[in-house]
């Protein structure tokens, strides 16, 4: 099948024929074939458009559709950046599961679109790339340097508005800000909303920003910053003074819950117990030494026998210095603020596409997802009780008008993708739809979570 769009009509056909044909165009005895032969002859002749020509403006679409997305893909790459799962994103995103025609997809789509983390502006351009003039993205972001990225693509293009803040606090800034507001009036509530949730391949790229364990045996003064916006809070150096031990392993383990917690203790107390023997840790490369250290020592390597690798992604140190870089920006909270946030903004039948790269991410997915699932009406009438009900389906507690689904839980990059970009090899898609909550509200307080759970007596084995 192939699809085009004109004056805003959708054209979907079937023409295996037509690149049998096309190969015949202008040769001996070639019949001129098109989709109007289709047609009887009166109506043929009455219409002034060929099949020619038809067939060169569904190829000038197709061409255009290509660059259009190779830009896209291109303004990020060269920014440093390769937006992971880009095409199943935008197919969830503009529903166009099931629209694929081989050349590409020519439907552009009108309406207002949120990039909730802009980074480097490939989600926003790719989205773009599929808009008509009428569309919008409004993206936000609080790295310095993404603003800049996006203050320039705002100036070359109108159909784009970036903004300066944490997303989540996007269902406010709409309600607030005059711009998004006006926009909010013209185009009508997002019909969609991407998240890109994590740092970028810019911030560890750049050593300045102190987020890079690259290359440190040659890198002495790259600073424990871990700010996704420097003028705003601490850094991780200053941050680290005030932290108990306890408090210290709750961070690494929190962030790394893979983590035995006995472990991330004996990291945590390494750490604070080197800096008060030598001082803050005002370089990247000290605290990597010492979390790297412990970690190696777990993992069987002799102490005398630790090294910084060349590569960040290979180092000991590596989900040490994740789970504090996760409590300095406080990602698992603006993660679940976010969603909040997407969500009140959507209409009914609005997608969320969320890009994750951690499990302790999927699990804050799946808990929103939980608590925001309606009942169905068997389900609410086997249910004995109005407080079992809040328990199992909390969205029954609240007064929210929406449910969530998941429409598709878990998908993973390709082959290919992994062997351009190696970042997106842990990399997940979920998409979410808002829809119409059935379930009746419950003014039941639920028990508390530890009296819900028995922990049975072990089965007698012999």
């Amino acid at each position: 099948h192939r699809v085009c769009s004109a004056q805003g009509f959708l054209i979907s056909f079937s023409v295996p024929w037509l690149r049998r044909h096309r190969t015949r165009r202008g040769g001996k005895g070639a019949a001129d074939v098109s989709i109007l032969s289709l047609l009887g002859k009166d109506e043929e002749e009455e219409d002034a458009w060929s099949g020619n020509d038809f067939e060169d403006e569904l190829l000038r679409e197709t061409e255009e559709s290509r660059q259009r997305h190779a830009q896209a893909l291109s303004g990020g790459r060269q920014r440093g950046h390769v937006p992971v799962l880009v095409k199943t994103c935008m197919d969830n995103l503009f529903r166009r599961e099931n629209e694929d025609t081989g050349l590409g997809f020519l439907t552009r789509y009108d309406g207002l679109y949120v990039d909730a983390t802009f980074g480097r502006g490939g989600y926003s351009r790719e989205i773009l790339s599929h808009l008509t003039e009428d569309g919008h993205v409004v993206a936000f972001d609080v790295d310095p340097t993404a603003l800049e990225e996006g203050k320039s693509l705002e100036a070359s293009d109108p159909r784009f508005t970036i903004i300066h803040r944490p997303f989540a606090e996007m269902d406010k800034l709409f309600a607030k800000n005059k711009k998004l507001k006006a926009l909010l009036k013209k185009l009508g509530p997002p019909k969609g909303i991407v998240f890109d949730i994590g740092v970028s391949g810019p911030q560890t790229d750049n050593v300045d920003r102190g987020f890079s364990l690259q290359k440190l045996y040659e890198r002495e003064e790259t600073p424990l910053d871990l700010r996704m916006n420097p003028s705003v809070g601490r850094p991780a150096s200053e941050v680290l003074q005030e932290l108990t031990v306890p408090e210290l392993a709750f961070i690494l383990q929190k962030g790394n819950e893979t983590q035995v917690p006995c472990h991330a203790e004996r990291i945590a107390q390494a750490i604070l117990d080197d800096q008060e023997l030598n001082g803050p840790f005002e370089s990247m490369r000290r605290f990597a030494e010492v979390a790297g250290k412990i970690q190696n020592e777990f993992d069987g390597v002799p102490e005398e026998d630790f090294r910084h690798p060349r590569h960040g992604f290979e180092h000991p140190a590596r989900l040490t210095v994740q789970a504090l870089r996760i409590f300095i920006n406080d990602e698992f909270g603006q993660c679940k603020a976010g969603l909040e946030a997407a969500f009140e903004l959507l209409p009914i039948g609005g997608r969320l596409v969320i890009s994750v790269f951690k499990a302790a991410e999927q699990r804050i997915l799946q808990q929103f997802v939980a608590h925001n699932m309606d009942a169905d009406p068997k389900t609410v009438k086997r249910l004995k009780t109005k407080r079992r009900l809040v328990e199992l389906y909390p969205l029954a507690g609240t007064d929210k008008e929406y449910s969530v689904r998941f429409v598709s839980k878990d998908i993973r990059p390709s082959a290919k993708e992994v062997s351009l970009n190696r970042r997106s090899r842990s990399g997940r898609t979920v998409v979410l739809e808002k829809i119409p909550r059935t379930c009746p509200r419950v003014k039941v307080k639920p028990r508390k979570l530890a009296t819900r759970f028995t922990e049975p007596p072990p089965p007698e084995l012999m």
